[in-house]
């Protein structure tokens, strides 16, 4: 027979034998009691939605960034990955791809982190930090599928050539158009015989802060910047900047509209314009990263 003197109180009989002795108990600190239910063989539930598994609580963004910085050393060091370089390559970018959706104030500086651990540069902040490319690598991690063709491509053309150069996807131009191509297709036009004459411009890269008298043979680029020197010549002017541009620098305005002004005359189009015009892009300087701006683009 159970002793019943075991517990104060009882769901049911101490003293049956038909069924398992049922005990209420509480909670020694809060005394709470713990319902029949709990342990009623009669009412087990298949589904818990009163008490789930404990989840843990969600990381602070700088917390996501330092396991980001964890595991990318782990990665790193990793003997599962010594002789893959491309799958170590991925493996990171999936950890810079969370990071870059989650906490992606922390994107340009785990940027930085990777190019420290994977040496890709003496100058890590300088190529990777947020005044530098960062910003941009932290957007298209977000976007990239970095455990697929983007991840290859990226760690073939951006991070050391870890990977070999994906091979080219096939393109399907079927939905670029509203309508299936015709079949037949219609005959070609009989070409008329008339010569056109068509502008194509391209690659102008006006420099708006182009400073005559600076450095027109700068170590670095762009010259024509009052804040680009020659490494040889820190203190004098080694070439000074024309008004009308030099080779080592972006283009001037000056230079811009004379080039504008001389080919009407230079095609014969000054009485007959062209038939029309293609700009192909690249209007603006070749700054630095951490010196452009939106107004000027």
């Amino acid at each position: 027979m159970f002793p019943s003197s075991v517990f104060s109180k009882y769901y049911n009989s101490p003293t049956a034998t038909s069924a398992q002795v049922q005990p209420v108990i509480s909670d020694p600190v809060t005394h709470e009691v713990y319902p029949f239910s709990l342990t009623n063989p009669d009412t087990i539930p298949l589904k818990n939605t009163v008490d789930p598994h404990i989840l843990p609580t969600v990381a602070s963004s700088n917390k996501i960034y330092n396991q980001a910085r964890q595991q990318i050393a782990s990665i790193n060091s990793n003997s599962a990955f010594t002789d893959n370089n491309c799958a170590r390559c991925v493996a990171i970018l999936e950890v810079l791809k969370f990071v870059a959706l989650a906490a992606p104030e922390h994107g340009s500086d785990l940027a930085v982190d990777i190019c420290n651990t994977l040496k890709l540069s003496s100058e890590c902040e300088v190529d990777f930090g947020p005044l530098s490319f960062g910003p941009v690598i932290t957007q298209v991690a977000a976007n990239m599928d970095a455990g697929g063709y983007d991840g290859q491509g990226f760690c073939s053309q951006f991070i050391g050539g870890l990977c070999p150069a994906p091979a080219t996807a096939p393109l399907n131009l079927k939905n670029w158009f509203k309508k299936p191509k015709p079949n037949p297709l219609p005959k070609a036009r009989k070409p008329s015989g008339k010569r056109l004459k068509v502008l194509h411009m391209s690659d102008f890269h006006i420099d708006p802060r182009y400073a005559i008298g600076s450095e027109a043979n700068c170590t670095g680029s762009p010259c024509c910047r009052k804040n680009h020197f020659n490494s040889t010549s820190p203190n004098v002017i080694q070439f000074p900047a024309p008004r009308f541009g030099a080779f080592l620098c972006d283009t001037p305005m000056a230079l811009g509209v004379a080039a504008l002004q001389a080919i009407p005359a230079l095609a014969d189009t000054v009485n007959t314009g062209f038939a029309w015009t293609i700009f192909t892009g690249d209007l603006v300087s070749h700054d630095d990263e951490n010196e452009l701006s939106r107004y000027m683009c």
